[in-house]
């Protein structure tokens, strides 16, 4: 984060530079829940096959994944007014079939009030 400033109750600015820099952000955020093991997802990873870039992911997977409280959660960060592609929208469809949960986020703020709103975080963590 480059910026941060409070605008509401604990709410602050966010910037980041690019998409990168919030999914980090965010993985560093969820690693402060106790009992809680993220397994992140090497979306943008290009395997070079004979001079050829192949990519080497699953269309549409979330960035991030973790099992907490007994539930499934994938974590998809989103720079501001961008949205998920048709492939994010039907791996997120699939988790959410799977009585999963699909949180998309566009600032570390807002991934902390959705997973509180789930149920998946209360009071404080680790490191706040």
């Amino acid at each position: 984060m480059r910026n941060g400033k409070t605008i509401g109750s604990n709410q602050k600015a966010e910037i980041y530079l690019n998409e990168t820099e919030l999914k980090k952000a965010g993985a560093k955020f969820v690693k402060q829940i106790m009992f809680c093991e993220l397994f992140s997802t090497d979306n943008m990873a290009l395997r070079v096959k004979g001079g050829v870039r192949v990519r080497s992911r699953i269309p549409g997977k979330a960035d991030q994944h973790l099992c907490l409280r007994g539930k499934w959660v994938s974590l998809e960060g989103k720079m501001p007014g961008k949205t998920l592609d048709p492939d994010q929208e039907k791996y997120r469809d699939k988790v959410l079939a799977a009585q999963g949960i699909f949180i998309e986020y566009h600032s570390v703020w807002e991934l902390e009030k959705k997973m509180r709103e789930h149920g998946l975080i209360s009071g404080k963590l680790k490191n706040s």
